[in-house]
């Protein structure tokens, strides 16, 4: 087939979003598929066998610039002769729209959770003042109302609850195909190997119990409330550390220093090799205040690592499976440092961890890309069978 897959950024060293829109076309483009990619925003000419069209002059996305790569991409698709397009963004509709990142209206609601209440009020006014924010909105109401969008790929249940809560969307028109995660090929004794270097890089003794958090954003994905919660751990004495990837200002480091645990914590910076943290880890906490589904969730769970995260995760669906088994914790409330804690210190207990693992296998195969493109590819296949 020929498809079109749309985002608004495509960077192959990004986030959750913009690395699994990669795979997927990678994953389709091994399949034989011709793949483009239509986007506004791309830090590369080209990328193996994916085809890259950018929009002309594009550049920081303004709200006039969200509207024309609307308009563009609707224009590339009528003239692309492709056979059907996935569209991976609520500003621009598709044959199939795989809001990676949930909906917009979601987005800015549980950003506004991070402040105190105090404050959120000032944080919506300028949200409603915001040209870019409307515009997404805007776009948004008009995706969803699009013929174009024959069915949505909902990549957990907590969006599909989106769709419906915020938008009343038609629920028949709504499948959850789960995220999922590429990981690379390694064997037992890569996988020892790793966690012993980086354990010694970072000095960390193999009988400390190791936090993992991995943020590009880590004000929205909690890395405030965990450090908190993170001191009461240390307070009491207990063998633990926390390694942070991803970019972190000062503001953390000091706050480290405030909370009296900066002896605790190694900041890792961005890293390419997530792999070996999750290696040389134990547990992977993410207390996020919003995220679709979390993709460093999953590739921990995949390798067997106990995740604690929060019920605005949609990968929260994984780590407590259907049968009720445990992989980990959820809490309910982001700030809630207490029960953050609390579910740190269960998992600081070996035992603890060794269930959650246990209940882990087997959940890399169904998560796995290679499953996630084979479900894509049949609803592609029936809606198309449909028109």
């Amino acid at each position: 087939m020929k498809l079109a897959l749309v985002i608004e950024k495509y960077d192959p060293s990004g986030g959750g979003a913009e690395r699994s829109t990669r795979q997927i076309a990678q994953e389709l483009a091994s399949r034989g598929n011709q793949v483009t990619v239509l986007c506004a925003q791309c830090p590369i000419d080209v990328d193996g066998a994916i085809q890259i069209a950018l929009m002309p002059k594009s550049g920081k996305l303004t709200a006039g610039r969200l509207t024309r790569f609307s308009n563009w991409v609707q224009t590339q698709l009528m003239d692309g002769g492709f056979d059907a397009s996935i569209s991976m963004t609520t500003a621009v509709p598709g044959t199939i729209l795989q809001p990676r990142s949930g909906t917009a209206i979601e987005t800015m609601q549980r950003n506004l959770a991070i402040y105190p209440t105090s404050s959120r009020k000032i944080k919506q006014v300028f949200n409603l003042l915001s040209p870019k924010k409307r515009t997404l909105l805007k776009l948004e109401r008009q995706t969803l109302a699009n013929p174009m969008v024959r069915h949505i790929a909902a990549n957990s249940s907590y969006v599909a609850r989106q769709l419906s809560e915020h938008y009343a969307f038609d629920a028949d028109r709504v499948t959850v195909i789960p995220n999922a995660a590429t990981l690379p090929d390694f064997t037992v004794d890569e996988r020892q190997t790793w966690r012993t270097q980086v354990r010694e890089g970072y000095r960390i003794a193999e009988d400390q119990t190791v936090f993992v958090f991995a943020a590009m954003n880590p004000m929205l994905k909690g890395l405030t409330p965990l450090m908190i919660a993170f001191a009461r751990l240390v307070a009491a004495e207990m063998p633990v550390v926390l390694m942070l990837a991803g970019k972190y200002k000062k503001q953390y480091v000091d706050q480290a220093d405030s909370l009296g645990i900066r002896d605790k914590v190694r900041f890792v910076g961005p890293t390419n090799e997530m792999v070996k943290l999750y290696a040389a880890g134990d547990v992977l906490v993410h207390p996020t205040f919003y995220d679709p589904s979390s993709k460093v969730v999953i590739e921990a769970l995949m390798m067997g690592i106990p995740a604690i995260s929060t019920s605005y995760n949609g990968a929260s669906d994984m780590i407590v499976s259907e049968d009720g088994s445990s992989r980990g914790r959820v809490i309910q409330n982001p700030s809630d440092t207490n029960a953050l804690a609390e579910a740190m210190i269960q998992l600081v207990d070996a035992e603890t961890r060794k269930a959650c693992s246990e209940a882990s296998v087997g959940l890399a195969e169904s998560l796995s890309m290679k499953v996630h493109v084979d479900r894509l590819i049949k609803l592609v296949e029936n809606v198309l069978a449909e028109i």
